[in-house]
Protein backbone atom coordinates (compact mmCIF):
# COMPACT_ATOMS: atom_id res chain seq x y z
CA UNK A 1 0.00 0.00 0.00
CA UNK A 2 1.45 3.14 -0.80
CA UNK A 3 2.60 5.68 1.86
CA UNK A 4 2.25 9.78 2.37
CA UNK A 5 5.42 10.92 2.84
CA UNK A 6 5.69 12.42 5.90
CA UNK A 7 7.57 15.48 4.77
CA UNK A 8 5.89 17.53 2.16
CA UNK A 9 7.00 18.18 -1.12
CA UNK A 10 10.05 20.92 -0.94
CA UNK A 11 10.35 22.90 -3.48
CA UNK A 12 13.33 21.61 -5.50
CA UNK A 13 17.46 23.60 -5.37
CA UNK A 14 17.47 25.13 -8.64
CA UNK A 15 20.65 25.43 -11.16
CA UNK A 16 21.64 23.94 -14.46
CA UNK A 17 22.10 19.79 -14.12
CA UNK A 18 23.03 17.98 -17.02
CA UNK A 19 20.70 14.53 -17.42
CA UNK A 20 23.98 12.68 -17.70
CA UNK A 21 24.40 12.63 -14.17
CA UNK A 22 22.46 11.07 -11.20
CA UNK A 23 21.60 7.91 -13.83
CA UNK A 24 20.80 4.84 -11.34
CA UNK A 25 21.94 2.05 -13.77
CA UNK A 26 25.88 2.23 -13.82
CA UNK A 27 26.29 2.07 -18.07
CA UNK A 28 24.23 3.24 -20.73
CA UNK A 29 22.51 -0.27 -21.71
CA UNK A 30 21.83 -1.51 -25.32
CA UNK A 31 18.55 -2.08 -27.03
CA UNK A 32 19.11 -5.90 -26.39
CA UNK A 33 19.04 -4.81 -22.47
CA UNK A 34 16.33 -2.38 -22.46
CA UNK A 35 14.40 -5.72 -24.40
CA UNK A 36 15.38 -7.84 -21.67
CA UNK A 37 13.79 -5.53 -19.07
CA UNK A 38 10.65 -4.64 -21.45
CA UNK A 39 10.35 -9.01 -21.21
CA UNK A 40 10.79 -9.23 -17.63
CA UNK A 41 8.45 -6.56 -16.89
CA UNK A 42 5.64 -8.20 -19.38
CA UNK A 43 6.71 -11.51 -17.38
CA UNK A 44 6.91 -10.38 -13.82
CA UNK A 45 3.29 -8.22 -13.97
CA UNK A 46 0.73 -11.24 -14.33
CA UNK A 47 2.79 -13.17 -11.93
CA UNK A 48 3.32 -10.68 -9.40
CA UNK A 49 -0.27 -8.65 -9.74
CA UNK A 50 -3.23 -9.53 -7.86
CA UNK A 51 -4.96 -9.93 -10.79
CA UNK A 52 -3.30 -7.46 -13.63
CA UNK A 53 -6.29 -8.19 -16.26
CA UNK A 54 -8.75 -6.22 -14.28
CA UNK A 55 -9.01 -3.41 -16.82
CA UNK A 56 -7.70 -4.49 -19.72
CA UNK A 57 -7.48 -7.72 -21.62
CA UNK A 58 -4.30 -9.79 -21.80
CA UNK A 59 -4.30 -9.46 -25.69
CA UNK A 60 -4.21 -5.42 -25.23
CA UNK A 61 -1.36 -5.59 -22.51
CA UNK A 62 0.97 -7.94 -24.86
CA UNK A 63 0.19 -5.95 -27.77
CA UNK A 64 1.30 -2.71 -25.79
CA UNK A 65 4.72 -4.94 -25.16
CA UNK A 66 5.30 -5.89 -28.88
CA UNK A 67 4.53 -2.41 -29.99
CA UNK A 68 7.16 -0.74 -27.40
CA UNK A 69 10.13 -3.83 -28.28
CA UNK A 70 9.81 -3.17 -31.99
CA UNK A 71 10.56 0.81 -31.25
CA UNK A 72 13.37 0.40 -28.54
CA UNK A 73 16.10 1.02 -30.77
CA UNK A 74 14.83 3.78 -31.88
CA UNK A 75 14.35 5.62 -28.55
CA UNK A 76 16.55 7.08 -25.67
CA UNK A 77 16.89 6.14 -22.16
CA UNK A 78 14.42 8.93 -21.02
CA UNK A 79 11.60 8.13 -23.41
CA UNK A 80 11.88 4.16 -23.11
CA UNK A 81 11.38 4.66 -19.12
CA UNK A 82 8.48 6.84 -19.80
CA UNK A 83 6.74 4.19 -21.97
CA UNK A 84 7.71 1.56 -19.54
CA UNK A 85 5.68 3.55 -17.09
CA UNK A 86 2.54 3.90 -19.50
CA UNK A 87 3.01 0.07 -19.82
CA UNK A 88 2.42 -0.14 -15.99
CA UNK A 89 -0.40 2.32 -15.65
CA UNK A 90 -2.25 -0.03 -18.56
CA UNK A 91 -2.83 -2.46 -15.66
CA UNK A 92 -5.59 0.53 -14.41
CA UNK A 93 -4.77 1.11 -10.88
CA UNK A 94 -2.96 3.49 -8.33
CA UNK A 95 -0.59 1.29 -6.92
CA UNK A 96 0.50 -0.18 -10.08
CA UNK A 97 3.45 2.04 -11.45
CA UNK A 98 6.81 2.89 -12.47
CA UNK A 99 8.19 5.95 -10.46
CA UNK A 100 9.89 9.04 -12.09
CA UNK A 101 11.51 10.96 -9.65
CA UNK A 102 15.30 11.53 -9.58
CA UNK A 103 16.23 8.98 -6.29
CA UNK A 104 14.41 6.33 -8.52
CA UNK A 105 15.35 6.91 -12.49
CA UNK A 106 17.34 9.45 -12.40
CA UNK A 107 15.22 12.29 -13.54
CA UNK A 108 15.24 15.81 -12.42
CA UNK A 109 12.72 18.61 -12.45
CA UNK A 110 12.27 22.30 -13.74
CA UNK A 111 12.66 24.83 -10.52
CA UNK A 112 8.76 25.85 -10.21
CA UNK A 113 6.03 24.11 -8.90
CA UNK A 114 2.37 24.13 -10.27
CA UNK A 115 -0.98 22.75 -8.99
CA UNK A 116 -4.27 22.23 -10.72
CA UNK A 117 -6.82 24.52 -8.81
CA UNK A 118 -10.80 24.16 -9.55
CA UNK A 119 -10.15 27.15 -12.19
CA UNK A 120 -7.00 26.04 -13.91
CA UNK A 121 -3.11 25.27 -13.68
CA UNK A 122 -1.05 27.98 -11.35
CA UNK A 123 2.14 28.23 -10.64
CA UNK A 124 2.35 28.01 -7.33
CA UNK A 125 5.71 28.72 -6.09
CA UNK A 126 8.53 30.08 -8.12
CA UNK A 127 12.09 31.28 -8.37
CA UNK A 128 12.52 34.71 -6.83
CA UNK A 129 14.13 36.15 -10.35
CA UNK A 130 10.06 35.41 -11.46
CA UNK A 131 8.13 36.92 -8.40
CA UNK A 132 6.18 38.76 -9.76
CA UNK A 133 4.75 35.97 -11.63
CA UNK A 134 4.01 34.06 -8.59
CA UNK A 135 0.72 33.00 -9.18
CA UNK A 136 0.86 33.47 -12.52
CA UNK A 137 -2.17 30.57 -14.77
CA UNK A 138 0.00 28.25 -16.77
CA UNK A 139 -1.15 28.70 -20.46
CA UNK A 140 1.75 26.50 -22.28
CA UNK A 141 4.02 23.88 -21.65
CA UNK A 142 6.33 23.64 -24.58
CA UNK A 143 4.61 23.31 -27.87
CA UNK A 144 1.03 22.46 -26.19
CA UNK A 145 -1.62 23.95 -24.32
CA UNK A 146 -1.48 23.48 -20.40
CA UNK A 147 -4.72 21.15 -20.82
CA UNK A 148 -3.67 19.29 -23.34
CA UNK A 149 0.35 18.81 -21.63
CA UNK A 150 -1.93 17.52 -18.67
CA UNK A 151 -3.30 15.30 -20.76
CA UNK A 152 -1.10 13.52 -22.45
CA UNK A 153 1.40 13.59 -19.13
CA UNK A 154 -1.75 11.51 -17.62
CA UNK A 155 -1.66 9.02 -19.61
CA UNK A 156 1.31 7.32 -18.89
CA UNK A 157 0.74 7.20 -14.92
CA UNK A 158 -1.21 4.79 -12.05
CA UNK A 159 -4.63 6.00 -11.74
CA UNK A 160 -7.45 4.81 -9.84
CA UNK A 161 -9.66 7.68 -11.44
CA UNK A 162 -9.56 10.92 -12.58
CA UNK A 163 -8.94 12.75 -9.10
CA UNK A 164 -6.05 10.70 -8.54
CA UNK A 165 -4.72 11.91 -11.58
CA UNK A 166 -5.23 15.76 -10.71
CA UNK A 167 -3.13 15.07 -7.88
CA UNK A 168 -0.41 13.14 -9.06
CA UNK A 169 -0.33 14.70 -12.83
CA UNK A 170 1.29 18.07 -12.04
CA UNK A 171 4.65 16.69 -10.28
CA UNK A 172 5.49 15.43 -13.62
CA UNK A 173 4.72 18.63 -15.79
CA UNK A 174 8.24 19.82 -14.56
CA UNK A 175 10.05 16.82 -15.36
CA UNK A 176 11.93 17.51 -18.18
CA UNK A 177 12.72 13.93 -18.94
CA UNK A 178 9.17 12.89 -19.24
CA UNK A 179 8.11 16.34 -21.69
CA UNK A 180 10.75 15.54 -23.86
CA UNK A 181 9.90 12.31 -23.94
CA UNK A 182 6.38 12.61 -24.98
CA UNK A 183 7.35 15.71 -27.17
CA UNK A 184 5.73 18.68 -25.70
CA UNK A 185 9.05 20.26 -25.43
CA UNK A 186 11.76 20.05 -28.08
CA UNK A 187 14.75 21.02 -25.77
CA UNK A 188 15.04 19.67 -22.15
CA UNK A 189 17.58 22.35 -21.02
CA UNK A 190 15.69 24.56 -22.00
CA UNK A 191 11.83 24.14 -20.69
CA UNK A 192 9.11 26.88 -21.79
CA UNK A 193 6.03 27.79 -20.44
CA UNK A 194 3.89 30.49 -21.09
CA UNK A 195 2.00 31.69 -18.29
CA UNK A 196 -0.82 34.68 -17.46
CA UNK A 197 -0.49 37.32 -15.23
CA UNK A 198 -3.23 38.69 -13.05
CA UNK A 199 -3.41 41.93 -15.72
CA UNK A 200 -3.64 39.33 -18.40
CA UNK A 201 -0.11 39.79 -19.40
CA UNK A 202 1.76 36.41 -21.47
CA UNK A 203 5.06 35.62 -20.31
CA UNK A 204 7.54 32.96 -21.79
CA UNK A 205 9.71 31.69 -18.94
CA UNK A 206 12.25 29.42 -19.67
CA UNK A 207 13.71 26.84 -17.14
CA UNK A 208 16.95 24.68 -16.49
CA UNK A 209 16.63 21.47 -15.27
CA UNK A 210 17.73 21.04 -11.66
CA UNK A 211 18.61 18.43 -9.17
CA UNK A 212 16.56 18.59 -6.08
CA UNK A 213 15.21 16.93 -3.08
CA UNK A 214 11.52 17.02 -4.08
CA UNK A 215 9.90 13.88 -3.53
CA UNK A 216 7.55 13.28 -5.74
CA UNK A 217 5.79 10.75 -3.77
CA UNK A 218 4.48 13.07 -1.06
CA UNK A 219 1.18 14.43 -1.27
CA UNK A 220 0.94 17.73 0.12
CA UNK A 221 -0.67 21.05 -1.78
CA UNK A 222 2.53 22.86 -0.94
CA UNK A 223 5.89 22.60 1.11
CA UNK A 224 5.58 23.16 4.60
CA UNK A 225 6.64 27.17 5.63
CA UNK A 226 10.37 27.21 5.55
CA UNK A 227 11.16 24.27 3.30
CA UNK A 228 11.57 26.59 0.29
CA UNK A 229 14.87 27.14 -0.66
CA UNK A 230 15.65 30.77 -0.60
CA UNK A 231 15.38 31.67 -3.97
CA UNK A 232 12.02 30.54 -4.09
CA UNK A 233 8.26 32.81 -3.70
CA UNK A 234 5.29 31.17 -2.77
CA UNK A 235 1.43 32.39 -4.42
CA UNK A 236 0.43 32.25 -1.25
CA UNK A 237 1.22 34.35 2.25
CA UNK A 238 2.60 31.99 4.69
CA UNK A 239 1.50 33.93 7.26
CA UNK A 240 -0.16 33.44 10.58
CA UNK A 241 -3.80 33.45 8.64
CA UNK A 242 -2.46 30.19 7.22
CA UNK A 243 -5.54 27.55 6.97
CA UNK A 244 -5.73 24.73 9.46
CA UNK A 245 -5.29 21.97 6.64
CA UNK A 246 -1.66 23.64 5.37
CA UNK A 247 -0.59 23.89 9.11
CA UNK A 248 1.87 21.50 10.83
CA UNK A 249 2.21 19.80 7.11
CA UNK A 250 5.60 17.54 8.67
CA UNK A 251 3.24 17.01 11.53
CA UNK A 252 1.44 13.47 10.97
CA UNK A 253 -0.82 13.76 13.41
CA UNK A 254 -2.36 16.63 16.04
CA UNK A 255 -5.66 18.24 17.02
CA UNK A 256 -7.14 21.66 17.61
CA UNK A 257 -9.85 22.55 20.05
CA UNK A 258 -12.19 25.70 18.66
CA UNK A 259 -13.79 26.87 21.15
CA UNK A 260 -15.83 29.30 19.73
CA UNK A 261 -17.31 27.63 17.39
CA UNK A 262 -17.32 24.32 19.58
CA UNK A 263 -15.46 22.31 16.86
CA UNK A 264 -12.79 19.78 18.07
CA UNK A 265 -10.56 19.73 14.19
CA UNK A 266 -8.47 16.53 13.63
CA UNK A 267 -5.54 16.63 11.27
CA UNK A 268 -4.42 13.18 9.89
CA UNK A 269 -1.65 13.28 7.12
CA UNK A 270 -0.64 9.74 6.93
CA UNK A 271 -2.27 6.59 7.99
CA UNK A 272 1.42 5.71 10.51
CA UNK A 273 2.25 5.69 13.90
CA UNK A 274 5.09 8.30 15.31
CA UNK A 275 8.40 7.44 16.70
CA UNK A 276 6.75 8.44 20.27
CA UNK A 277 3.20 8.14 20.09
CA UNK A 278 1.05 5.79 18.51
CA UNK A 279 -2.07 6.31 16.16
CA UNK A 280 -3.97 4.34 18.59
CA UNK A 281 -3.09 6.17 21.38
CA UNK A 282 -3.24 9.52 19.57
CA UNK A 283 -7.48 8.48 19.06
CA UNK A 284 -7.72 8.14 22.73
CA UNK A 285 -6.24 11.61 23.20
CA UNK A 286 -8.64 12.83 20.40
CA UNK A 287 -11.43 11.24 22.30
CA UNK A 288 -10.65 11.87 25.86
CA UNK A 289 -10.65 15.94 24.39
CA UNK A 290 -14.29 15.37 23.31
CA UNK A 291 -16.19 14.01 26.16
CA UNK A 292 -14.07 16.41 28.43
CA UNK A 293 -15.18 19.69 25.88
CA UNK A 294 -18.17 20.98 24.92
CA UNK A 295 -17.75 19.72 21.47
CA UNK A 296 -20.92 20.58 18.74
CA UNK A 297 -19.10 19.57 15.67
CA UNK A 298 -15.82 16.93 14.98
CA UNK A 299 -13.87 17.21 12.04
CA UNK A 300 -11.41 14.85 10.59
CA UNK A 301 -9.22 15.78 7.93
CA UNK A 302 -7.70 13.60 5.91
CA UNK A 303 -6.77 15.76 3.16
CA UNK A 304 -2.96 15.01 1.46
CA UNK A 305 -3.23 12.11 2.96
CA UNK A 306 -1.85 9.42 0.85
CA UNK A 307 -1.96 6.22 2.94
CA UNK A 308 0.03 4.18 4.79
CA UNK A 309 -0.70 1.31 7.44
CA UNK A 310 -4.43 -0.22 7.05
CA UNK A 311 -3.87 -1.84 10.01
CA UNK A 312 -4.29 1.77 11.95
CA UNK A 313 -7.48 2.28 10.99
CA UNK A 314 -10.02 0.87 13.52
CA UNK A 315 -9.18 3.09 16.33
CA UNK A 316 -10.96 6.17 14.94
CA UNK A 317 -14.11 3.67 13.16
CA UNK A 318 -15.11 2.31 17.04
CA UNK A 319 -14.08 5.70 18.64
CA UNK A 320 -17.03 7.38 16.69
CA UNK A 321 -19.49 4.84 16.62
CA UNK A 322 -18.95 4.65 20.39
CA UNK A 323 -20.08 8.39 21.07
CA UNK A 324 -23.79 9.35 20.45
CA UNK A 325 -22.23 12.69 21.34
CA UNK A 326 -20.64 12.72 18.01
CA UNK A 327 -22.06 10.03 15.47
CA UNK A 328 -24.86 12.31 14.53
CA UNK A 329 -25.74 13.39 11.23
CA UNK A 330 -25.03 17.19 10.89
CA UNK A 331 -22.05 16.72 13.48
CA UNK A 332 -19.23 14.73 12.23
CA UNK A 333 -17.76 15.78 9.30
CA UNK A 334 -14.97 14.50 7.45
CA UNK A 335 -12.67 16.24 4.85
CA UNK A 336 -11.58 14.33 1.94
CA UNK A 337 -9.82 15.50 -1.74
CA UNK A 338 -7.87 13.67 -4.50
CA UNK A 339 -4.66 13.47 -1.99
CA UNK A 340 -6.94 10.98 -0.23
CA UNK A 341 -4.87 7.40 -0.91
CA UNK A 342 -4.63 3.94 -0.49
CA UNK A 343 -5.42 3.34 3.68
CA UNK A 344 -6.82 6.79 4.22
CA UNK A 345 -9.10 6.13 1.73
CA UNK A 346 -10.15 2.12 2.85
CA UNK A 347 -10.57 4.39 6.30
CA UNK A 348 -12.99 6.87 4.67
CA UNK A 349 -14.83 3.73 3.38
CA UNK A 350 -15.25 2.17 6.96
CA UNK A 351 -16.37 5.81 8.00
CA UNK A 352 -19.39 5.73 5.39
CA UNK A 353 -20.09 2.43 6.10
CA UNK A 354 -20.54 2.36 9.71
CA UNK A 355 -20.88 6.09 10.63
CA UNK A 356 -23.38 9.10 10.23
CA UNK A 357 -20.37 11.05 8.86
CA UNK A 358 -20.68 14.15 6.21
CA UNK A 359 -18.05 14.09 3.31
CA UNK A 360 -17.07 17.38 2.44
CA UNK A 361 -14.13 18.49 0.09
CA UNK A 362 -13.17 16.74 -3.08
CA UNK A 363 -14.22 12.80 -4.80
CA UNK A 364 -11.12 10.28 -3.25
CA UNK A 365 -8.36 9.47 -5.07
CA UNK A 366 -9.18 5.90 -4.58
CA UNK A 367 -11.64 3.69 -5.20
CA UNK A 368 -13.83 2.44 -2.33
CA UNK A 369 -12.83 -1.36 -3.18
CA UNK A 370 -8.78 -0.95 -5.00
CA UNK A 371 -6.31 -2.97 -5.57
CA UNK A 372 -2.85 -1.78 -3.22
CA UNK A 373 0.08 -3.41 -1.20
CA UNK A 374 2.29 -3.62 -3.63
CA UNK A 375 5.12 -5.87 -4.85
CA UNK A 376 8.20 -4.93 -6.10
CA UNK A 377 10.48 -6.25 -8.38
CA UNK A 378 13.34 -4.71 -9.97
CA UNK A 379 14.34 -5.10 -13.69
CA UNK A 380 17.44 -6.70 -14.55
CA UNK A 381 19.22 -4.55 -16.02
CA UNK A 382 18.58 -0.95 -15.52
CA UNK A 383 17.49 -1.73 -11.96
CA UNK A 384 14.11 -0.01 -12.27
CA UNK A 385 11.93 -0.63 -9.63
CA UNK A 386 8.25 -1.70 -10.50
CA UNK A 387 5.17 -1.54 -8.19
CA UNK A 388 2.22 -4.68 -8.86
CA UNK A 389 -0.69 -4.63 -6.46
CA UNK A 390 -0.40 -7.97 -4.83
CA UNK A 391 -4.00 -7.56 -3.03
CA UNK A 392 -7.53 -6.39 -3.29
CA UNK A 393 -9.00 -4.49 -0.51
CA UNK A 394 -13.22 -4.27 -0.30
CA UNK A 395 -14.04 -2.70 2.41
CA UNK A 396 -17.06 -1.34 0.83
CA UNK A 397 -19.67 -4.07 -0.70
CA UNK A 398 -18.89 -6.43 -2.72
CA UNK A 399 -20.87 -5.29 -5.90
CA UNK A 400 -19.43 -1.05 -4.70
CA UNK A 401 -17.78 -0.02 -8.27
CA UNK A 402 -17.64 4.18 -7.48
CA UNK A 403 -14.27 5.19 -8.98
CA UNK A 404 -13.93 7.01 -5.71
CA UNK A 405 -15.94 8.15 -2.48
CA UNK A 406 -17.91 11.29 -3.32
CA UNK A 407 -18.63 14.25 -1.17
CA UNK A 408 -21.96 14.91 0.05
CA UNK A 409 -20.73 18.82 -0.04
CA UNK A 410 -18.54 19.48 -2.85
CA UNK A 411 -16.01 22.92 -2.24
CA UNK A 412 -13.37 22.90 -4.73
CA UNK A 413 -10.26 24.95 -3.81
CA UNK A 414 -10.12 27.48 -6.05
CA UNK A 415 -6.84 29.66 -6.87
CA UNK A 416 -8.20 32.53 -5.57
CA UNK A 417 -9.35 30.25 -2.03
CA UNK A 418 -5.73 29.38 -1.95
CA UNK A 419 -3.64 32.58 -1.98
CA UNK A 420 -6.60 34.30 0.47
CA UNK A 421 -6.04 31.49 2.92
CA UNK A 422 -9.32 30.80 2.86
CA UNK A 423 -10.66 26.78 3.02
CA UNK A 424 -14.03 26.52 1.74
CA UNK A 425 -14.47 22.93 3.56
CA UNK A 426 -13.93 24.18 6.32
CA UNK A 427 -16.36 27.73 5.94
CA UNK A 428 -19.23 25.08 4.68
CA UNK A 429 -18.79 23.03 7.64
CA UNK A 430 -18.84 25.84 10.43
CA UNK A 431 -21.88 27.17 8.38
CA UNK A 432 -23.92 23.73 7.96
CA UNK A 433 -27.09 24.13 9.61
CA UNK A 434 -29.80 20.89 9.82
CA UNK A 435 -32.38 19.85 7.80
CA UNK A 436 -30.04 20.37 4.39
CA UNK A 437 -29.16 16.89 3.47
CA UNK A 438 -30.82 14.86 1.28
CA UNK A 439 -31.88 11.79 3.90
CA UNK A 440 -33.18 15.02 5.88
CA UNK A 441 -35.50 16.01 3.10
CA UNK A 442 -36.67 12.81 2.73
CA UNK A 443 -37.53 12.04 6.23
CA UNK A 444 -39.60 15.37 6.13
CA UNK A 445 -41.59 14.35 2.79
CA UNK A 446 -42.61 10.84 4.78
CA UNK A 447 -43.76 12.34 8.00
CA UNK A 448 -45.99 15.41 6.25
CA UNK A 449 -46.56 13.68 2.88
CA UNK A 450 -46.64 17.04 1.11
CA UNK A 451 -45.24 15.99 -2.19
CA UNK A 452 -45.34 19.76 -4.20
CA UNK A 453 -42.88 20.69 -1.12
CA UNK A 454 -40.50 17.21 -1.65
CA UNK A 455 -40.14 18.27 -5.51
CA UNK A 456 -39.75 22.24 -4.59
CA UNK A 457 -36.75 21.13 -2.07
CA UNK A 458 -35.56 17.98 -4.39
CA UNK A 459 -35.13 20.21 -7.45
CA UNK A 460 -33.38 22.99 -5.10
CA UNK A 461 -31.59 20.35 -3.76
CA UNK A 462 -29.98 18.99 -7.30
CA UNK A 463 -29.45 22.43 -8.80
CA UNK A 464 -27.09 23.21 -5.70
CA UNK A 465 -23.57 22.88 -7.28
CA UNK A 466 -22.26 21.80 -3.77
CA UNK A 467 -24.06 18.83 -4.28
CA UNK A 468 -23.05 17.98 -7.76
CA UNK A 469 -21.55 14.37 -6.79
CA UNK A 470 -24.51 13.75 -4.42
CA UNK A 471 -26.30 10.32 -6.21
CA UNK A 472 -29.58 10.55 -4.97
CA UNK A 473 -30.91 7.48 -7.60
CA UNK A 474 -30.67 4.71 -4.75
CA UNK A 475 -32.42 7.18 -2.23
CA UNK A 476 -35.23 8.06 -4.44
CA UNK A 477 -36.13 4.41 -5.39
CA UNK A 478 -35.99 3.07 -1.79
CA UNK A 479 -38.14 6.56 -1.38
CA UNK A 480 -40.28 4.79 -4.25
CA UNK A 481 -41.10 1.81 -3.35
CA UNK A 482 -41.83 2.49 0.09
CA UNK A 483 -44.44 4.07 -1.15
CA UNK A 484 -45.62 1.56 -3.29
CA UNK A 485 -45.67 -0.30 0.12
CA UNK A 486 -47.72 2.33 2.18
CA UNK A 487 -50.10 1.76 -1.29
CA UNK A 488 -49.38 5.71 -2.23
CA UNK A 489 -49.22 4.82 -6.18
CA UNK A 490 -49.75 8.33 -6.90
CA UNK A 491 -46.49 9.99 -5.20
CA UNK A 492 -44.61 7.13 -5.94
CA UNK A 493 -45.41 7.51 -9.65
CA UNK A 494 -43.92 11.08 -9.06
CA UNK A 495 -40.78 9.76 -7.20
CA UNK A 496 -39.75 7.47 -10.50
CA UNK A 497 -40.72 9.88 -12.74
CA UNK A 498 -38.29 12.61 -11.22
CA UNK A 499 -35.58 9.99 -10.74
CA UNK A 500 -35.80 9.64 -14.42
CA UNK A 501 -35.76 12.60 -15.01
CA UNK A 502 -32.65 13.16 -13.17
CA UNK A 503 -30.97 9.68 -14.35
CA UNK A 504 -32.62 9.18 -18.21
CA UNK A 505 -29.94 6.56 -18.91
CA UNK A 506 -30.50 4.24 -16.15
CA UNK A 507 -32.55 1.33 -16.54
CA UNK A 508 -33.26 0.18 -13.00
CA UNK A 509 -35.15 4.16 -12.80
CA UNK A 510 -37.47 3.12 -15.67
CA UNK A 511 -37.97 -0.49 -14.37
CA UNK A 512 -39.27 0.72 -11.11
CA UNK A 513 -41.39 3.60 -12.85
CA UNK A 514 -42.88 0.96 -15.37
CA UNK A 515 -43.42 -1.47 -12.19
CA UNK A 516 -45.54 1.47 -10.17
CA UNK A 517 -47.86 2.03 -13.49
CA UNK A 518 -48.41 -1.67 -13.60
CA UNK A 519 -49.50 -1.72 -9.88
CA UNK A 520 -51.70 1.11 -10.75
CA UNK A 521 -53.03 -0.48 -13.71
CA UNK A 522 -51.49 1.73 -16.44
CA UNK A 523 -51.00 -1.23 -18.65
CA UNK A 524 -49.76 1.31 -21.74
CA UNK A 525 -47.41 3.10 -19.91
CA UNK A 526 -45.94 0.04 -17.37
CA UNK A 527 -45.04 -1.48 -21.41
CA UNK A 528 -43.48 1.44 -23.04
CA UNK A 529 -40.97 2.08 -19.55
CA UNK A 530 -40.30 -1.46 -19.52
CA UNK A 531 -39.31 -1.39 -22.93
CA UNK A 532 -36.86 1.70 -22.55
CA UNK A 533 -35.42 -0.49 -19.59
CA UNK A 534 -34.89 -2.93 -21.43
CA UNK A 535 -33.84 -0.52 -24.36
CA UNK A 536 -30.89 0.74 -21.39
CA UNK A 537 -30.01 -2.62 -20.56
CA UNK A 538 -30.76 -5.90 -22.60
CA UNK A 539 -29.91 -7.86 -20.26
CA UNK A 540 -32.79 -6.95 -17.75
CA UNK A 541 -35.05 -10.21 -18.09
CA UNK A 542 -37.43 -8.61 -15.14
CA UNK A 543 -38.33 -6.05 -17.82
CA UNK A 544 -38.85 -8.82 -21.00
CA UNK A 545 -41.36 -11.06 -18.39
CA UNK A 546 -43.38 -8.34 -17.41
CA UNK A 547 -43.64 -6.81 -20.69
CA UNK A 548 -44.58 -10.20 -22.10
CA UNK A 549 -47.20 -10.73 -18.99
CA UNK A 550 -48.77 -7.51 -19.39
CA UNK A 551 -49.18 -8.40 -23.21
CA UNK A 552 -51.03 -11.93 -22.89
CA UNK A 553 -53.18 -9.96 -20.15
CA UNK A 554 -54.32 -7.88 -22.97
Amino acid sequence: MKCAVLTVISILICGAFSFAQNKPDPEILTARQWREDLNYLAEQMPKSHKNAFHSITKEEFEAAVKRLDERIPSLKRNEIIVELSGLAAMIGDGHTEIWLGQDEVGFHQYPLRVYLFEDGLYLQAVEARYAGLAGAKVVKIGKLSAEEAFDKVSRILARDNEMFLKAYTPRYLIVPEVLSALRIIDDPENGQYVVRDKSGKLTTLGFSPGKTNDDLNAWSIEAPPGTFSDNFVNARKLDKNTPLYLKNPQDIFWYQYLPEPKTLYVKINAIRNKPDETMEDFAKRVFQAVDQNDVEKFVLDLRQNGGGNNQLNEPWMLGIVKRDKINQFGKFFVIIDRHTFSAASHLVTLLERHTKAVFVGEPTGASPNHYGDAARFSLPNSHIRVDSSALYWQNSLPWDARLWTPPQIYTPLTFTDYINNRDPAMEAILDYRPGGSFPEVVSEFVENRDLAQFVRKYKSFKSDPSHIYVETENEMNRLGYRLMGSNRLDDAIEIFKLNVETYPQSANAYDSLAEAYMNKGNRESAIRFYRRSLELNPGNTNAAEKIKMLKEKN
